[in-house]
Order: C-alpha cells, then sequence, then structure tokens
C-alpha cells in the first residue's frame, strides 16, 4: 500500500508539475500583456484628448460645419476612453466633456482654462494624486472662478 500511494502521490506530482503550473504561469503572464496593454491604450486615449482639447480651444473662427466635426471627434475620443475605464469615472468623463464644451466657448477664460488645467488634471488622475471626483471639483471649482473673474471684468 505504500509503494502504491507513493506512485500515486509521484503521478499527482508529475502532473501537477508538468500541466497545471504552465497553466496558471500562461495565465498570469496573459493578465499581466492585457493589462500592459489596456494601460497604454488608456494613455494614448489621453494624449488624444488633451491634443482635441487643445486644438478645439485654439480654433477660431469656427463655422456651423467645423463646430460640427469638432463635437463629433470629441464625442469619439470621451466614448473611446469611457469604454477603457468601464464607465467606472464618471466625473472624471463628466469634466473632460464640460472641458470640451469650455474650449469651444466664446469666452477666452473659459477656453485658457480648459487647454491649461485639463492636461494637468488627466495626468494627475492617471498617476495616482487625483481621483475622479477630484478632478471634477477641481476643475468646476476653478471654472466657476473664471466665470466670477469674466464677470467682475465685464
Amino acid at each position: 500500500m505504500d509503494s502504491g500511494l507513493a506512485v500515486i502521490l509521484g503521478a499527482v506530482i508529475a502532473l501537477v508539475s508538468s500541466a497545471v503550473i504552465p497553466w496558471i504561469r500562461d495565465a498570469l503572464t496573459e493578465k499581466r500583456a492585457e493589462r500592459a496593454r489596456r494601460n497604454r491604450a488608456i494613455d494614448k486615449s489621453i494624449r488624444d484628448l488633451t491634443h482635441a482639447l487643445v486644438a478645439r480651444s485654439y480654433a477660431r473662427p469656427l463655422t456651423r460645419m467645423d463646430q460640427a466635426a469638432l463635437d463629433i471627434d470629441a464625442r469619439d475620443l470621451l466614448t473611446r476612453f469611457d469604454l477603457l475605464l468601464d464607465g467606472r469615472h464618471e466625473p472624471l468623463s463628466v469634466a473632460i466633456d464640460q472641458a470640451f464644451q469650455d474650449a469651444a466657448s466664446d469666452d477666452t477664460e473659459l477656453r485658457i482654462l480648459a487647454r491649461a488645467i485639463t492636461p494637468l488634471r488627466l495626468t494627475g488622475w492617471r498617476s495616482g494624486i487625483y481621483t475622479s471626483p477630484d478632478v471634477y471639483k477641481r476643475y468646476m471649482d476653478q471654472r466657476a472662478d473664471a466665470e466670477v473673474r469674466a464677470a467682475s471684468e465685464a
């Protein structure tokens, strides 16, 4: 019985080392590679959003067709970004959407705010400095300050 148990134990050890361990290693490697691909896609999406936002803030004057094209591009970029984040960062998306609206505004203060602050907040969020609600609150607070300044200057 002892030798039979040893044979069975040996077979189990051989099976685990030849089949199960490589399968686990491959699964972990695949998961790591997928996470790296997703991170690169998020980074690219942030760069694309930033580029489109800054370009939009400088585009003047806008015809209706130009405005429509910029709106379509912005919606497409924002949708891709939201999909990458699985919809888990709604406050961040709302702040970016507001920044895109501000970048197209006739108000110079809001255009400057959108192109100057949004890239900093996005990279701060990406590096973990800000949470999604932090980005939203900070952008909206700075936006309100810009509106007050513009109103007092008028």
